[in-house]
């Protein structure tokens, strides 16, 4: 939130920029700019509209996600957390390992990578997986990717994380 003054043909005029980001979910944010404002006192009002709607949208934009869950890429991070502190630090599988998976994960499903989790059906990860056919990965590779996605929705609904109390990649085949 700034109100900056600038010279533009000899006359002194202000810009007003508000920045804003939610505090629970750091990824949702409010960018609002405006230039060529002539007096301060108008700056001040527009920088203090600017703030209430920006408060506006965070706080709706959080209750959509609230309702939503999480998006696919922030449940996959946090699911590569508690693995790598979980079953690596006991032993039940590599980083290196978790990494592999990890980057498959990333690598196959980046088209959801913004996409609520909630949003995603079993015809969205039958696409994934024709598209893996397409392009010849072997049924065990196909196999083991079922299986990790199948793990990161279990870990999505255990925690709340996801809204769905179903996992999509049960009606797999």
């Amino acid at each position: 939130m700034a109100i900056l003054t600038y010279v533009l043909n000899d006359e002194t005029l202000y810009r007003v920029r508000v920045q804003m980001r939610s505090t629970r979910f750091p990824s949702i944010r409010f960018s609002e700019q405006e230039s060529g404002i002539k007096t301060e006192s108008e700056a001040k009002k527009i920088e203090s509209r600017f703030q209430k709607e920006g408060e506006r949208w965070i706080s709706d934009k959080e209750l959509q996600r609230r309702v939503s869950g999480l998006n696919w890429g922030e449940v996959l991070d946090q699911w590569y957390q508690a693995q790598s502190s979980v079953r690596v630090h006991f032993g039940s599988i590599s980083q290196t390992g978790l990494d592999d998976y990890y980057g498959g994960l990333k690598k196959w499903m980046c088209r959801f990578q913004f996409t609520p989790c909630a949003d995603i059906t079993s015809l969205h990860l039958m696409e994934v997986f024709n598209e893996m056919s397409v392009k010849g990965i072997s049924i065990g590779h196909r196999k083991k990717m079922r299986r990790n996605i199948k793990s990161v929705f279990d870990f999505g609904i255990k925690n709340g994380l996801i809204s769905s109390a179903k996992n999509p990649a049960y009606d797999l085949v």
